[in-house]
């Protein structure tokens, strides 16, 4: 079948979408644990610093199904009808109801990360956590079974407060944004938020600032954070700005990392649907959302496997009640096979 134009060119687009891209994969969750849902911390290619001003993180309030009584998504799919990721949507989250159950039993957690494998944090030493352990696993076990969720795994681990110590380059490339920081702030620029990425084996620099829809001095701004970034050597200096409606961005965002959340939890927490990372991209429009998953091309299954995903993810996405939310924004929905390769 010939492809259109149109996917022609998104799949171009995907490769150049990885540096935009906010990934939720279940190996690099376990290695890197502060980029976790919890901490609202993009996984980035290559080395990062990233800081924000006017710009909160988002919280996750959801709502309870019926009143203020659990119930599970499985059983509400079933006494309502309800498409499954709506009735994610309306249900506690997996971590809310993680940390509801260890609360309850007296047991003190520092950190809940992950979606299908969930790492739990305590403190203490090697003892405390041998006898705590058993309890948080055995407690995590029957959530994931009240929620009908059959590929969640748990850890127990100990809390490290270890902060890596960043290269030579990299805090030359620091000292510089905050030199620039300060420069730009003088002529009273507003910075909403603001990150420097180095890609590995590269003395390729990328600075991306995000500032007020309102700005007019572009130019003005790109100037100044490429001779600071020159006087502290960097050369091959890319800048890059992004014009941002503070308020409607802010609904924007807002809205859709509710929607992911409750899709990332929905579709990497049950067996059928293997799927084992999450992305999207805002930039270039329409939004992106892409899925990975484990599903072979060579599976004689995978049309039916694909097709399953792509009916909740629409069905969730184009009920009523999430329309309102996304003021209708157009999206587009991307399922990659385990070798890859866009498959939908």
């Amino acid at each position: 079948m010939k492809r259109s134009s149109s996917e022609t060119q998104l799949d171009q687009q995907l490769s150049e979408l990885e540096s935009n891209m906010k990934w939720r994969g279940e190996r690099d969750l376990k290695n890197k644990i502060l980029s976790t849902i919890d901490t609202k911390q993009p996984l980035r290619k290559g080395w990062l610093r990233m800081t924000a001003y006017a710009m909160t993180a988002c919280l996750f309030l959801f709502g309870i199904f019926i009143g203020s009584a659990f119930v599970s998504p499985t059983m509400a799919k079933v006494a309502s009808k309800i498409p499954y990721l709506s009735t994610i949507f309306h249900s506690e989250t997996l971590h809310e109801r993680l940390w509801e159950e260890f609360k309850k039993n007296d047991i003190n957690v520092i950190g809940i990360s992950g979606t299908r494998d969930i790492i739990v944090s305590i403190e203490g030493s090697e003892e405390d956590l041998r006898k705590v352990s058993g309890k948080i696993k055995s407690i995590s076990r029957k959530v994931f079974s009240e929620k009908g969720y059959d590929a969640t795994t748990v850890e127990v681990v100990l809390q490290v407060d270890k902060i890596p110590q960043p290269s030579e380059m990299e805090e030359k490339l620091d000292l510089a944004w905050e030199e620039a920081k300060e420069k730009l702030t003088a002529v009273d620029v507003t910075i909403l938020s603001g990150g420097i990425s180095l890609e590995p084996d590269s003395d390729h620099v990328s600075v991306e600032v995000s500032i007020p829809a309102s700005e007019s001095r572009k130019e003005e701004i790109k100037t100044i954070i490429q001779q600071t970034f020159e006087v502290h050597g960097t050369k091959d200096l890319d800048v890059k700005l992004q014009s941002v409606d503070v308020e409607k961005e802010k609904a924007r965002s807002t809205a859709w990392n509710e929607l992911f959340q409750t899709m990332i939890e929905g579709l990497m927490t049950k067996k059928e649907y293997q799927v084992t990372g999450f992305a999207y991209s805002f930039s270039p429009p329409p939004l992106q959302i892409i899925i990975k998953t484990s599903i072979k091309e060579s599976d004689p299954d995978r049309i039916e496997k694909v097709g399953r995903i792509e009916t909740d993810i629409h069905q969730f996405l184009q009920s009523d009640e999430v329309q309102k939310k996304i003021n209708k924004e157009e999206y587009q929905l991307v399922i990659r096979s385990k070798e890859g390769n866009k498959i939908n």
